[in-house]
């Protein structure tokens, strides 16, 4: 049986997370996501296991071996570019158990019906932008190198069709989040059209795949990036509630997630504050727009404490609940 093209309209709480959380151990992060996002739960990544697991190395597959840390500059150089491209190529964008342990465990947990609340299931990857800005070959970052930027969409639509494969065995709907901090870097019109013109065969492959793409961007936003294109944002609203409300009025917006938790939230932290920050910036949109979205932590969690992560998702829980009129969020294509 094929797993549904929308998300239900009667989740009790509509939060997730976007990512990374502050853990060493993969059961610790399972445990967490059970207790902390049941309906909506998605595999952990966790940088601080090992380097291997941060959002570069950890989508690159069998390419992994020709990459080198720069000096005392941010990125990795790309040690022989055709090894890189013929790896690139030879790869069919399996994860694997070093630099993926969060997804293997949250498969093995799936198996074993350790989510019994679970609606959704949710999985990322580094979108193409972010990649092709980290990785260089000499003093030039592979947005500059037509066949490398090729390569890298290529293989980034494998390895989320291969994680929407794997993930359709459970049959509930996907959500699949591309990840496009490098975003920040996209203001001028040649830099906007280049940026969509990578995200769109790998948004196409998520569809294709029968999974729901959501892009996420924790920079500021761009309204005419992500004009038109009809996907689900995840959007870091905490900071950037007024470019994000000029983006929901978009037509073509299927829905958001709120990034309204912050991540290093006192014990004395409010969920109040938050609702009302997020209803002065998006006015009187604001609660038609909450029955269409989805709810997160702000996105940093790696660099929090595991008693902030925690916090931080009881401040998300309690903030959708505080937005949550009737939910429509069957409007997530």
């Amino acid at each position: 049986m094929p797993h549904a093209s929308s998300l239900p309209n009667d989740l009790k709480s509509p939060i997730t997370g976007i990512g990374s959380l502050p853990f060493t151990l993969s059961e610790e992060a399972i445990r967490f996501v059970i207790d902390l996002s049941p309906e909506i739960p998605y595999w952990p990544q966790l940088p601080r296991r090992r380097q291997g697991e941060g959002m570069i190395q950890q989508f690159v597959a069998q390419a992994r071996p020709f990459l080198a840390a720069r000096e005392r500059q941010v990125g990795y150089a790309i040690t022989e570019r055709n090894g890189f491209l013929e790896a690139l190529a030879a790869s069919e964008g399996a994860l694997d158990v070093d630099h993926a342990s969060g997804f293997f465990a949250f498969c093995e947990a799936l198996r074993r019906e350790r989510f019994p609340h679970a609606r959704v299931l949710k999985g990322q990857l580094t979108g193409p932008w972010t990649l092709a800005s980290t990785l260089y070959t000499g003093q030039h970052p592979a947005l500059q190198d037509e066949p490398l930027r090729a390569a890298l969409v290529n293989h980034l639509s494998l390895v989320a069709a291969w994680q929407v494969g794997e993930l359709s065995r459970f049959r509930r709907p996907i959500l699949m989040q591309v990840d496009e901090p490098a975003f920040m870097s996209v203001r001028d019109a040649e830099s906007i059209a280049l940026a969509r013109s990578m995200l769109a065969p790998v948004l196409t492959a998520i569809r294709a795949a029968g999974a729901i793409p959501m892009i996420h961007c924790c920079a500021r936003p761009s309204r005419e990036l992500f004009h038109a294109l009809a996907t689900p944002l995840s959007l870091d609203a905490s900071t950037y509630g007024t470019e994000c409300s000029l983006i929901s009025h978009d037509e073509s917006l299927p829905g958001l997630a709120l990034g309204l938790a912050a991540v290093h939230a006192s014990p004395a932290t409010e969920s109040s504050s938050m609702v009302n920050a997020f209803r002065e910036h998006f006015g009187a949109n604001a609660d038609s727009l909450a029955a269409q979205s989805l709810v997160t932590p702000v996105c940093g969690l790696a660099l929090a404490s595991a008693s902030e992560a925690r916090r931080s998702f009881e401040l998300a829980a309690q903030c959708a609940n505080e937005i949550s009129a009737g939910r429509q969020l069957g409007t997530w294509r």
